[in-house]
């Protein structure tokens, strides 16, 4: 006995025979398998497409593999080029701490003394009488 609200064996068979009749009409007529022209027509226009989409399928993966690559290449160079300039920066600072050491020795009464000597610099002493005060006060 079949379920409440459930066709028949019978009445689906027909049912889905039918369905599929109008399926198979719809889809093709079978005179084009008879016509082996129309047949090696439409074997040759999909193997056509198919080696397209083979292709595209190939040059998409290569391009997404070569992109990769790309993107570690630049970034190596990226990073090569910041240790570089990490280091010239190091050499400039130590050289600015070199630089400004020579200016605090030259700076120095014992250096302009010893600048004086190997120049034949004679140092006098100037009278404090003839000295003018700038800022007014006199003392």
């Amino acid at each position: 006995m079949p379920l409440r609200g459930a066709p028949s064996f019978g009445c689906w068979r027909s049912c889905k025979e039918d369905n599929m009749n109008s399926m198979v009409d719809r889809d093709f007529d079978i005179t084009d398998f008879a016509n082996p022209s129309t047949l090696k027509a439409s074997h040759a226009k999909a193997t056509k497409i198919g080696h397209v989409v083979a292709i595209a399928m190939l040059v998409f993966i290569m391009v997404a593999i070569f992109t990769v690559v790309w993107e570690v290449g630049v970034n190596r160079a990226l990073q090569t080029r910041k240790v570089e300039l990490e280091n010239q920066i190091a050499n400039l600072e130590e050289q600015h701490r070199l630089l400004r050491a020579r200016l605090s020795i030259q700076g120095m009464p014992e250096e302009l003394v010893r600048q004086a000597i190997q120049e034949n610099l004679d140092f006098q002493r100037i009278d404090a009488r003839n000295v003018v005060y700038l800022s007014g006060r006199e003392g």
